[in-house]
């Protein structure tokens, strides 16, 4: 397709300033002149897309056609899509030009579609159709994600965007949370959850549409929301408080026992409410006792978890209580380490503990490891990792941990490290903290003070 113009159509009149303002169709702007002047470049008209179509499809169709002046020939054409990352050049067949071009997944992104042609006199012509593109659809993505535990006690169901829709988009199992979608209809948000429960959470593709019409596709995710934070308060009831010890697992849940003058009161601060519930009685046989250990941690294999404590009484003669679950047993040895067995003790069944003899040895099932020293403080990061301290009669520092290695080959070790100082106080006082960066906290008595 030619365009035929004779030289004395290179100038127009009466001249339009195109230093303020934009030159009429057919005419551009002279760089030189500041002048509007005749186009003499490649004329391209697209036929389609048009400007600020919405384009929900994986494939943009271009249709059109491109038309030089009789002085010169048409040399090439190409496109570009800025902000896409896709380039190329057009198909040309007498004027006419058509292609498919395939669009990457673009989730409601203004995208400038230009067109570019080249004559054989050096001159181009170019167009832009502006577009706005979304051929992703709305995919849920939930907080807290699917294998998380210890979420807070409400639910983010996030589509990325805004969706339309009746109704609740989501099924979330057990029922009795309220939800409302936000502001901008981009969120479903459940409140109202509630503490150390695990939930169900489901979206059904379909049941929401973004702007463009795309449905959403489906999504679920499994979760366990956080204990109850400790209520503060008196516990009531209880004789002369000779000791206590309280310790908390991976989940919050606190642990105490107390020591008085008769008897030792296990209990705890229930991870769905908060308050403190006695558990149990443990016998003093020979009071007061020389020291008073408490542990624990929640076992899980991919479900609710399981949550494990344990009670030491030292004394003349030493006692050890375990709680499983909701049962108690008096396992036989010294100590016990209640996290659950780690990669590389795969036959150890879930519930089980590792326990730790008067020498020092640990075991778990068929699995043996050496400490070398009967703990007195426990410190737990994960059950592939954990510590113990204790002192020997020469008012030494014990400190030996346990790590796990996962991978195709597990393995695990117990690196006891030798001990250290000589001031250690005649009966002193040890805390042990181990939280999940590689940092640690050790505090313990000296002759001369306290150590960190």
């Amino acid at each position: 397709m030619l365009l035929i113009a004779s030289a004395a159509c290179t100038s127009l009149t009466p001249s339009a300033d195109c230093e303020s303002s934009a030159c009429p169709a057919g005419q551009t702007c002279d760089p030189q002149t500041r002048l509007c002047v005749l186009d003499l470049s490649p004329q391209i008209t697209v036929i389609a897309p048009k400007p600020d179509a919405a384009v929900k499809d994986p494939a943009l169709e271009v249709r059109g056609t491109v038309a030089t002046w009789s002085d010169a020939t048409l040399v090439g054409m190409s496109f570009q899509l800025v902000d896409a990352g896709s380039a190329g050049t057009v198909p040309v067949d007498g004027g006419l030009f058509s292609l498919t071009l395939p669009l990457p997944p673009l989730d409601g992104e203004n995208v400038q579609l230009v067109l570019l042609a080249r004559d054989s006199q050096s001159r181009e012509g170019r167009v832009s159709v502006p577009l706005r593109v979304d051929d992703v659809a709305p995919h849920p993505r939930f907080a807290p994600g699917d294998g998380e535990r210890g979420a807070a006690v409400q639910l983010t169901v996030d589509f990325g965007e805004a969706v339309s829709g009746t109704g609740a988009p989501a099924l979330l199992v057990p029922g009795g949370a309220t939800g409302a979608y936000d502001s901008a209809r981009q969120r479903y948000v459940f409140s109202g959850l509630s503490h150390d429960t695990g939930y169900q959470v489901s979206v059904d593709a379909g049941v929401v549409l973004d702007a463009f019409g795309n449905p959403n596709q489906a999504g679920a995710a499994r979760f366990w929301t956080a204990a109850h934070p400790a209520q503060s308060g008196t516990i009531g009831g209880l004789d002369s408080v000779v000791s206590f010890d309280a310790v908390s697992d991976e989940d919050g849940v606190v642990t105490l026992a107390v020591e008085t003058v008769s008897k030792v009161v296990w209990g705890w601060f229930d991870p769905s409410s908060g308050a403190f519930v006695q558990l149990t009685l443990l016998d003093v046989a020979a009071p007061p006792l020389t020291a008073l250990r408490t542990a624990t941690a929640f076992q899980a294999d991919g479900g609710a978890p399981l949550r494990v404590a344990l009670v030491l009484q030292r004394d003349t003669t030493d006692r050890l209580d375990v709680r499983t679950g909701t049962g108690f047993s008096t396992p036989s040895g010294a100590y016990a380490v209640p996290t659950g067995p780690s990669c590389a003790e795969p036959t150890a069944s879930l519930g089980s503990v590792g326990l730790v003899s008067a020498a020092g040895a640990y075991s778990r099932g068929p699995y043996s490891l050496s400490i070398g020293f009967l703990p007195d403080r426990l410190a737990i990061r994960s059950e592939q990792f954990w510590e113990v301290v204790a002192t020997d009669g020469q008012h030494r520092l014990l400190r030996a941990w346990f790590r796990a290695t996962c991978g195709a080959v597990p393995v695990q070790e117990i690196h006891v490290e030798p001990p250290v100082r000589t001031d250690l106080a005649d009966d002193p006082r040890f805390s042990l903290a181990l939280p999940r960066a590689d940092r640690r906290l050790l505090v313990f008595d000296t002759r001369t003070g306290t150590r960190m």
